[in-house]
């Protein structure tokens, strides 16, 4: 007699939609904010497909004479809310498409630990880490894992370089397009089967 078991996981839910940008409007916020350079919806040639452009647009040159050149986009923000609710110490998967022309492009997500954009916001690493955009779309998928006391969090993608780390590896105008981004909770595991 040969007995057979599955296990049935719960589904996991999607963090948030809107990914596609198909239904997206000129003003991306508040799903997509940006913390420097510009964000806009871009719409492609040929195929009418929808995301977002991500672009340098000015060099900054502090009191040192160092250069910055630098773009930074949070997906998945909710109207009168930093990002999406998460659950502390849980560890998420995502995926995101990526092109374009800047030559680097860091993959992360902002936490945050409470109600305050910028007191309570923490920049931290997912799996993927930097990626080298290319001119054809490509999937990138990931996991990222949330700290002790994170309440809400969102994707986070930067564009950045400065002369205090080396010589410059951006240009005004250098950009990346974002879409079919999508995140939902890992589903935990049942061993004991």
């Amino acid at each position: 007699l040969l007995l057979c078991f599955s296990l049935a996981l719960p589904a996991s839910q999607a963090l948030f939609t809107g990914g596609d940008f198909t239904s997206a409007t000129e003003n991306l916020s508040p799903f997509c904010q940006t913390n420097g350079g510009r964000i806009s919806l871009f719409t492609e040639k040929g195929n009418w497909n929808r995301a977002v452009k991500l672009e340098v647009v000015s060099a900054v040159t502090n009191k040192n004479s160092q250069v910055t050149l630098s773009a930074s986009c949070w997906i998945g923000s909710e109207p009168g809310k930093n990002g999406f609710a998460v659950k502390p110490g849980t560890e998420y998967s995502f995926s995101l498409e990526l092109r374009g022309t800047a030559k680097f492009a860091n993959v992360g997500f902002i936490e945050w630990t409470g109600p305050h954009t910028w007191k309570d916001l923490k920049s931290r690493r997912t799996s993927v880490g930097t990626v080298r955009p290319q001119k054809d779309w490509k999937v990138y998928r990931g996991t990222f894992r949330t700290g002790p006391e994170a309440k809400r969090a969102a994707l986070h993608v930067q564009l950045y370089s400065s002369t205090a780390y080396g010589p410059l590896n951006l240009n005004v105008g250098d950009y990346v397009l974002v879409d079919n981004v999508a995140a939902e909770e890992k589903p935990v595991k049942d061993l004991s089967a």
